[in-house]
């Protein structure tokens, strides 16, 4: 109970959900009590140092830290896979606290000294690292970016608290006598880190982790260096990581050299001790009240750059004024203020989506960073050597240092979103975006079902082979097939297919007892264009069959047919499924003349020959038949053969479409397929309309489909497509969700209002729109982002894994931030949207935005004036079930379209 009520004290202050307060508070002062130790131990360190010792040997500190953590780290990591990463950690703990008892009891004498400086570094290095591995354990991508910041506040404050005590008891106790202070506080550290308990959390899937976890791996360095060398976005990490360590190493040497100089020895412990507690208090107010907020707006990259943008300023402005004391100081503060809050929550956040951290971040954490530190050391003590203390020069290399790693920062966003996008893809399978190609798997099974008895089994087959121009798949022995439909269906792809291994198998055909199989062999041959074999039936014996094969004998060889065709005599033996005049329409697609747009449009007054004109329109089309396939759109069964139709015309069939979407004489139904068939033109001029008609049209289901539209210019051409429109757009309808999701949660809270019939028809009607407005999301951010697999991404933010899932939220976020300002503004709302977060936090979230709802009558009362005449006398109705007095309900309108 007491830990409950305390995790909803620390849920005011910080994003805790369900499940994660006692974890966290335990992570909390396991941090806390570690860094209080270290800043306890770390104050006597540097005073009993800078007493014995003369600053110029810190360079051999660096170098001695850099070697003993290259040979220590591969024993942390034994360890850790001894005994997993909270055993490990409180083993190390422990060690810490009978080490530092060890060195109080020892006299501070130059070798004591010199060794308690490299295990105060070395115990830092495994203890930090050590603990955010576990915190990588605990905690996913998602709950990464809400927790580790406030997580590493606990070490902020216990830097502020080791200070303190540090302060408080040099009045009574000497320097040397902190030591057995800082022992206490790593045992007490150790005790909590025992009450940590793994099995509370999700196991992360197999090489899925996206804990934080600097640890090594078993691999030789060969692949080790491999990995890192042939990943951008490791390559990176791995610069980064130097050169930062590289400026830590610089400007610590500079402080201290200028502290050994300007305070008398005597007084060096109380200095240190005022100064790390001046220095975590800074660093808690940038923990609390910045590093939140800059995550939030400027995302992991952003966060990222801030440390080396600010070292750049404060050491260049350090080199130009001759590094003064006091600005020697701040820039000390600022590396470690920032080392210790923003570097810390950015360096884990950039780690996070890396796949199998162990050997890339082993390689760079174990080698590059001690070689780095190593190297610096290095030079540092051959330039101290050689010429006397410059601070000039040493502010000067570290403003250079800074600025190569701000340099180094700037490119990492584009890496850091592909891995985020391979992290997700290896998690999820393709989708298909549009008509895909089938596979070897498909084929085989389709093939298969040709030979199978059933008649509808083989024509399924047939018609998907078909539709993804795989008909030369189908064998011509199919034309030996016992079943009519089967033979009629063959006969159907086989005419136009350009092929000819079935002309002697379609001749026995003619032959046929069927009169239907005999008439479509005259029809594939016609449209094979094999004028021998007509020849040949012209002399049939039966009068359809000579009938069929004089007018395609007339229509191939170009002779001019003037009239109406409807009263030609050649029709007069017609039967009433007009057999002949579909046979002649058929003639006429597979071998149009100038004449032929005419003739068809001529059959096409006929209602029963319509769609198969239009049909004949995809290859024959002209401008006289713009007005007749646009009416055609409005038939789901000709509405794909008038678009490519329409395509077939060109610009002025364009022009007419953009004429149609806004005219109110048209048939609605007409208007809303007209989106789809501008898209269909694949061009600029198309994108332009559609984003237009987007943006500004009125009818919610006529924008939805031209946002379709889009999506398909998007993945189907390389075609700019400019993003301010499509933000606003995202920006729109994540107000709209928002809106809707805390309004339907204010109905399902209300029990009595929502077992009412009218409110439970709201609530249908509010979870279809609701998810009308995620489809369109993912579809504005598919159309912005066309090289991701965006709807593929949404479903992973319903994935029961909640490591897939913080990975999505946190590639989303990712990915929209850095087009340009309006994309950060919107980021904020989008992750509103998509993040993982209980449903009464997100409209409580939400309120400022879309406003609130008090409950299921505040709702309702909402709704019952919302533009939308279905939600509003929905709405309306329920209101009066309720009791309520609003205004008179209009009619309640007929459902004639999806809502939008």
């Amino acid at each position: 109970m007491k830990s409950a009520a305390l995790s909803r004290t620390v849920g005011r202050f910080v994003d805790l959900r369900a499940g994660e307060g006692v974890v966290f508070l335990r992570a909390f002062f396991v941090l806390l009590l570690t860094i209080s130790a270290h800043t306890v131990l770390e104050t006597a360190r540097d005073a009993l140092f800078l007493t014995k010792l003369a600053p110029r040997n810190l360079a051999f500190v660096y170098v001695a830290t850099a070697v003993f953590t290259i040979a220590l780290t591969p024993l942390s990591v034994r360890l850790t896979r001894a005994a997993g990463s909270k055993n490990a950690l409180v083993v190390s703990l422990l060690v810490s606290a009978f080490s530092a008892a060890y060195f109080r009891i020892r006299p501070p004498g130059a070798a004591s000294v010199f060794s308690l400086y490299v295990f105060g570094a070395l115990s830092a290095t495994v203890l930090v690292g050590q603990f955010w591995q576990l915190a990588g354990t605990l905690f996913t991508a998602a709950q990464s970016r809400r927790l580790f910041g406030p997580l590493a506040s606990g070490g902020v404050l216990g830097g502020v608290g080791g200070g303190a005590v540090a302060a408080l008891l040099l009045h009574v106790v000497p320097v040397h006598g902190l030591l057995g202070v800082a022992s206490l506080l790593y045992f007490a550290s150790a005790l909590v880190a025992t009450q940590l308990n793994l099995e509370d959390t999700v196991a992360a899937s197999p090489g899925g982790r996206l804990g934080s976890s600097p640890t090594a791996s078993r691999a030789p360095l060969g692949p080790q260096l491999s990995t890192v060398r042939h990943d951008p976005f490791l390559i990176r990490l791995a610069l980064i990581a130097a050169l930062s360590i590289a400026l830590s190493v610089v400007v610590d040497y500079l402080y201290k050299a200028k502290v050994s100089r300007t305070v008398a020895p005597e007084d060096l412990g109380e200095f240190f001790a005022r100064y790390q507690l001046v220095l975590s208090l800074g660093a808690l107010v940038l923990q609390l009240a910045i590093t939140g907020p800059v995550v939030q707006r400027v995302g992991v990259v952003g966060l990222a750059l801030t440390g080396p943008l600010l070292l750049s300023a404060g050491a260049t402005l350090t080199a130009l004024l001759g590094a003064p004391f006091w600005i020697v100081v701040l820039l000390k503060g600022t590396d470690t203020s920032l080392r210790n809050s923003l570097g810390r929550v950015a360096g884990e956040l950039l780690w996070a989506p890396v796949e199998q951290q162990a050997r890339a971040r082993g390689f760079v954490d174990l080698v590059v960073t001690r070689v780095a530190q190593a190297v610096a050391g290095g030079v540092l003590l051959a330039a101290t050597m050689q010429r006397e203390f410059r601070p000039g020069h040493l502010a000067a290399t570290a403003a250079t240092l800074a600025v190569l790693w701000l340099a180094v920062g700037i490119g990492i966003r584009k890496p850091y979103i592909a891995l985020f996008r391979q992290a997700l893809s290896r998690g999820s399978e393709e989708r298909e975006f549009m008509l895909a190609e089938l596979d070897l798997t498909s084929v085989e099974t389709l093939v298969e079902a040709l030979a199978r008895p059933e008649p509808a089994e083989v024509i399924a087959a047939m018609n998907v082979l078909a539709e993804r121009k795989r008909e030369r798949l189908i064998p011509a022995l199919i034309l030996l097939h016992g079943d009519e439909g089967v033979l009629l269906r063959a006969l159907e792809i086989l005419g136009p297919s350009r092929r000819r291994d079935w002309f002697s198998l379609g001749e026995r055909l003619l032959k046929s007892p069927s009169a239907a199989v005999q008439q479509a062999a005259v029809r594939a041959f016609a449209l094979a264009g094999e004028v021998d074999i007509l020849d040949h039936v012209a002399a049939h014996g039966s009068p359809a069959l000579r009938t069929f094969a004089t007018l395609y004998l007339a229509q191939l060889g170009g002779h001019v047919m003037d009239g109406d065709p409807l009263t030609w005599q050649l029709f007069s033996d017609d039967d009433d499924d007009h057999s002949l005049k579909l046979a002649f329409i058929e003639s006429l697609a597979a071998h149009p003349t100038a004449d032929t747009p005419r003739l068809l449009l001529a059959f096409a007054r006929l209602p029963a020959l319509a769609s198969a004109v239009t049909a004949a329109l995809e290859t024959a089309a002209d401008e006289t038949c713009i007005d007749f396939l646009i009416e055609r759109l409005k038939l789901a069964d000709d509405r794909l053969s008038a678009r490519r139709g329409l395509v077939r015309i060109g610009a002025p069939a364009l022009e007419a479409l953009s004429r149609a979407v806004t005219d109110q004489s048209l048939d609605r139904r007409v208007r809303i397929h007209v989106p789809r068939s501008i898209s269909a033109f694949l061009s600029k001029e198309a994108l332009h309309i559609l984003l237009k008609i987007v943006v500004e049209h009125e009818n919610g289901l006529v924008r939805y489909k031209a946002l379709r539209g889009l999506e398909q210019i998007a993945l189907e051409t390389s075609l700019r497509i400019e993003p301010g429109p499509i933000l606003h757009e995202i920006n729109r309808n994540a107000l709209e969700y928002l809106r809707l999701f805390a309004a339907e949660l204010a109905l399902k809270s209300d029990r009595v209002a929502a077992a009412k019939l009218e409110s439970q028809l709201v609530i249908e009607l509010l979870e279809d729109k609701i998810a009308q407005s995620r489809d369109r999301l993912a579809r504005l951010l598919q159309v912005l982002h066309r090289g991701d697999d965006i709807p593929a991404i949404f479903a992973a933010l319903t994935s029961r894994d909640r490591r897939r899932r913080g990975r999505a939220v946190e590639f989303l976020d990712a990915l929209i931030r850095g087009l340009d300002r309006a994309a950060d503004e919107v980021a904020p709302l989008l992750r509103l949207v998509v993040d993982d977060l209980p449903d009464e936090l997100r409209a409580e979230r939400a309120q400022e935005l879309v406003g609130s709802f008090v409950d299921a009558r505040g709702a309702l009362t909402a709704l019952s004036r919302d533009p939308d005449s279905i939600v509003s006398s929905l709405s309306t109705r329920a209101l009066r079930e309720l009791g309520s007095l609003p205004p008179p309900a209009p009619p309640l309108a007929v459902l004639t379209e999806r809502p939008a």
